[in-house]
């Protein structure tokens, strides 16, 4: 036989709901917090690889635009096209576009190109290095990170505010190479 008194088990109905109530929140925001950051962090991986690809690039092509063997040669005319198609191969192969839909390479290619269209990719001109020896070119890339290209959107907590304020609206990213 069983010995329970009737008011024990009346004190613990609906104590679980209430820890589940109080206890939610705060695991969906650390979740949410860890994924969203984990986002950025390998966005800004992605950009600065990018930019690290086609500083590469730079370098490769700037054996093809010597003065000594041709002095018709423009730099910047040879690399600039080139490196920006380099840059944005480089972002396709990632999945730094996680909204678009785009599941293959050239999908992701052309997803990219009008994102990244309004000059956030700069190529300087050859300059002198800072230890003096050789030429060196920076090459600057301004990642758009906003609602189209972030994994989870922003949200607005209340008491709190909006994470879209812990998120940067772009990521920067630069790359020197010697000539």
């Amino acid at each position: 036989m069983k010995c329970t008194t009737p008011s024990s088990g009346r004190k613990q109905a609906g104590a679980a709901a209430v820890e589940f109530a109080l206890v939610f929140p705060v695991v969906f925001l650390l979740l949410y917090g860890l994924i969203s950051f984990g986002a950025l962090l390998y966005t800004q991986l992605a950009v600065s690889r990018a930019v690290s690809d086609g500083a590469m690039a730079a370098n490769l092509l700037s054996d093809a635009c010597r003065p000594d063997i041709d002095p018709t040669c423009v730099f910047e005319d040879l690399v600039a096209g080139p490196i920006a198609e380099e840059v944005i191969d480089s972002l396709a192969t990632s999945l730094v576009i996680p909204g678009s839909g785009a599941q293959t390479v050239s999908e992701r290619r052309n997803t990219l190109r009008p994102l990244l269209n309004g000059t956030p990719l700069v190529v300087g001109v050859p300059t002198p290095c800072a230890d003096g020896s050789g030429s060196c070119i920076t090459i600057t890339l301004r990642f758009p990170y906003g609602d189209g290209t972030r994994l989870l959107p922003a949200l607005n907590i209340p008491g709190i505010g909006g994470t879209e304020a812990w998120l940067p609206d772009a990521l920067v990213s630069e790359a020197v190479v010697r000539l």
